[in-house]
């Protein structure tokens, strides 16, 4: 699939949900956004669903929610980890941002997207301690998820399973995975 994808120049998922809604008359379904960072792909994908859709985001850095802005409505910011239930799990965040860099010059000071989960670490300096979620049990109305993206660093597969009751009716999954180790 991985080289369907390259050879068709699809780098995002932005282009097959404008492609399905193109087709379909609208994307009339909301959305999940695990690890969702500072909120530019929810936004990015609230651009490709109907006006009454939106978009659940998940988010556990705690240095990414200020990105979220209040009157962004239908992307429902929540500041838990998805993982395959609740509970609370270490969190590594092994570099932000920093203020002097081009990026901490453009606002992101404080910024990561490299966070990840740590299931049964003992924390480290600077870790988190932040809560987990299943996506099933916060996303009440299971038959609206039509799409999916994850960008977990390595908590994909928790994720996944922890959403299990909605994927019946997801069109599309954008799953962001490191290579398996060697």
């Amino acid at each position: 699939m991985n080289d369907l994808m390259s050879v068709k120049k699809v780098s995002s998922f932005s282009r097959l949900l404008a492609a399905y809604g193109k087709v379909n008359g609208g994307n009339r379904f909301d959305a999940i956004d695990g690890g969702a960072g500072a909120g530019t792909t929810a936004r990015e994908m609230l651009q490709h669903l109907g006006p009454a859709q939106k978009v659940y985001a998940f988010e556990p850095f705690p240095g990414n929610h200020r990105f979220f802005k209040p009157a962004e409505t239908r992307i429902l910011l929540h500041k838990q980890a998805l993982a395959a239930g609740p509970g609370q799990m270490c969190f590594r965040v092994p570099s932000t941002v920093a203020a002097e860099s081009a990026w901490g010059q453009q606002g992101l000071a404080g910024y990561s997207s490299v966070g990840y989960l740590v299931p049964g670490a003992a924390p480290r300096e600077g870790d988190l301690n932040v809560d987990c979620v299943a996506a099933q049990d916060v996303v009440t109305d299971h038959a609206s998820i039509g799409f999916i993206k994850l960008d977990l660093q390595g908590g994909e597969l928790g994720a996944l399973q922890g959403m299990a009751q909605l994927l019946s009716g997801v069109q599309f999954m954008w799953v962001e995975f490191p290579p398996a180790s060697e």
